[in-house]
């Protein structure tokens, strides 16, 4: 019984995909997070947006707002 564990276990390993190396960029406009957090005394859901751009040094920086947030009592 221990060999065919042994036998199903490294066989699983050598077939299984854990993670792919599929690239997804990191958006650079147009994109919209929604957040919701729930404590024990209330719910808040809230947004992260992008609010514009930035140049320092040569070095483009993308501003990220928070323009809503909405609070509920449990």
């Amino acid at each position: 019984m221990k060999k065919y564990l042994l036998l199903f276990s490294t066989l699983l390993t050598l077939y299984s995909n854990g993670q792919t190396s599929v690239y997804h960029p990191f958006p650079d406009s147009n994109a919209i997070w929604n957040v919701t957090l729930q404590e024990q005394l209330y719910e808040e859901h809230f947004s992260y947006t992008f609010s514009g751009d930035s140049l320092i040094n040569g070095v483009y920086y993308h501003k990220i707002s928070k323009p809503f947030i909405y609070r509920t009592s449990n």
